[in-house]
């Protein structure tokens, strides 16, 4: 049997005047996609992973435009669901190792 590593990135934080909802997951299935929204629901854009730095960017809307606290609570997500998705990964690589033996 195959060990299993189960992931809680699929779900919503709420920041002090934005929202990150869960989108959908990529299309290779090992990373996620939020929206960014306004508390309002405005679009303020999309975050995803962004291969050739390996990690979580935010790709802003056109037209936007974004205080500090914004900016700031945007900047923490982003770490916080890369180093969840680097954790991840650590622990599903682990894992195989120890099934391979």
């Amino acid at each position: 049997m195959k060990p299993e590593v189960v992931t809680d990135q699929r779900r919503d934080y709420n920041g002090t005047y934005i929202l990150f909802e869960f989108y959908e997951m990529s299309k290779s299935g090992a990373t996620c996609q939020w929206t960014v929204a306004s508390t309002d629901g405005f679009s303020l854009g999309t975050v995803k992973w962004f291969g050739r730095w390996h990690q979580y960017a935010f790709f802003p809307a056109s037209g936007t435009v974004f205080e500090k606290t914004c900016l700031t609570e945007i900047g923490l997500f982003l770490s916080d669901r890369t180093e969840e998705h680097r954790l991840e990964t650590g622990m599903k690589r682990t894992l195989k190792r120890v099934a391979e033996r």
